[in-house]
Order: C-alpha cells, then structure tokens, then sequence
C-alpha cells in the first residue's frame, strides 16, 4: 500500500493496470520466493519510482528464471520475475543447455508463470524466457534447467490398475500423490480424487468382503466393471463404515 501511494504521489494519472505494471515489473528476484509469490521477488521501490520517470522501452530479459527438480509430479513447473513494460512472454526449452537448440513451447503468455506437460519422467530439460511489447522483444533470460519425478502411486491410473488374484488377500499402497483422472466416476458419492486401482477376478461365484481397515487416514471404497475409466459401471460403494 505504501509504494501504491508513493508511485501515485509521483504520477496522479496512472491507471490501475499501470500501477500494477509498475508494481510487479520493478521486482528484484529472490530464488527462495520462486514459486511463492507471484512475481519470484521483492520489490524494488528505488526501481518503482525510476521506472515511472522512464519512456517505455523494449523489455529487459525476465530475471530469476526458476524450473523445479522433481517437486511437481507429471510435468516442470516453471516460473520467473516480471520484466518492465512486458505485455506478454515467450518460454523456450531445449534437452541441452543450448539456446541455439531451443524452440517455444508457449507464447502470448500473460503470467510468470508455466507448467509444462510435455516432459518424461527423470528428464532434465533447459529453459529461457522472453518478454514482448508493442516496442520489440527481450534477448533471452538465462537458462535453469529442471526434471519430474515418477508418481510413488505406480497404480494412480485405471490402466495401470494393480493385477489381485486368490480368495483371500491383501493388499498396500499409497494415494499421497495419485490423481483424479478425466471421466473417472464420483466414489460413493464423495469428490476429492486421489484415486488408485487394482482389479481383481472372482474365482467362483459367491459373496466378497472388500475393507481399507488400517488405513492411516479416512478413505472412500468403490467397486466397478469396466475396461475404460470413463465407461465404468458401480457394483458397489461405501463411505465411513464401521468395521468395528
């Protein structure tokens, strides 16, 4: 609020949209804010004050690029500082740390921001970004390289559904980072995700008991025939009993 009032104190006609320009354009990056706040940085009130005095130009190079190493699960989540008079940015990723190598993966994007899907696991990819205006484009940023790591839920997808066989049997694993996937029915009644499969064939006709006694937290049972995930027909479903 304090820089708000300072930057309007130097300049009673700037709009909404340009103080916020100013605001978040005139960050200095600070790795440990990358991914935390929305610019990756603090802000620079000296630069604030400068900038407003200052002709629009063509963008300086975003700084504090950042790229995760194996936090995010199934893609890189990539995030850098705003640049002065950026109307948009333009990311680029290579397999080497060479820019020459590099091609746009998103363009026109108006956020410091990107979460890339496009990556195998344990892959190390490299990227830059650039900034754009009416006026012309940055150079490139320096580059930071990252990586996803595989889901520790190997049965988070109905294909991958974990093979159960015999009468009597048990089974463990974890849903701490499994997903809800497209067209994947509502269990019992109860949204939320973080679903993990396994299929089981009956050996003989009769009556089951299928239970999550023991979990370490409350969870959801369904039942299901199928072969898609979105085509699914309930056999049963049950929340919050009581096994005693």
């Amino acid at each position: 609020a304090g820089a708000a009032a300072l930057a309007l104190a130097v300049d009673p006609t700037l709009t909404v949209s340009q103080l916020r320009t100013g605001l978040l354009g005139t960050v200095d990056a600070v790795g440990g804010l990358s991914g935390k706040t929305v610019t990756g940085g603090r802000l620079n009130v000296g630069r604030l004050v400068e900038s407003l005095s200052s002709e629009p130009t063509i963008p300086l190079p975003p700084s504090g690029l950042n790229a995760s190493d194996g936090t995010t699960l199934g893609s890189v989540q990539i995030s850098w500082g705003s640049s002065l008079f950026a109307d948009s940015y333009t990311l680029w990723r290579s397999g080497t740390d060479d820019v020459s190598a590099a091609a746009v993966i998103a363009d026109s994007l108006s956020t410091t921001s990107y979460q890339d899907l496009a990556t195998d696991v344990n892959e190390s990819y490299y990227y830059w970004v650039s900034a754009t205006n009416e006026l012309g484009t940055s150079p490139l940023s320096d580059s930071d390289s990252g990586f996803h790591s595989p889901s520790r839920s190997p049965n988070d997808a109905f294909v991958d559904a974990i093979i159960l066989e015999g009468n009597q049997l048990a089974a463990s694993g974890t849903n701490i980072d499994a997903t809800e996937e497209s067209g994947e029915p509502t269990h019992a009644g109860v949204g939320g995700g973080k679903s993990v499969w396994w299929t089981w064939t009956s050996p003989a006709s009769g009556s089951v008991e299928i239970n999550t006694v023991g979990s370490g937290f409350d969870t959801v049972l369904a039942v299901y025939q199928g072969s898609r995930v979105d085509d699914l027909t309930r056999i049963t479903s049950n929340d919050d009993i009581d096994y005693g």
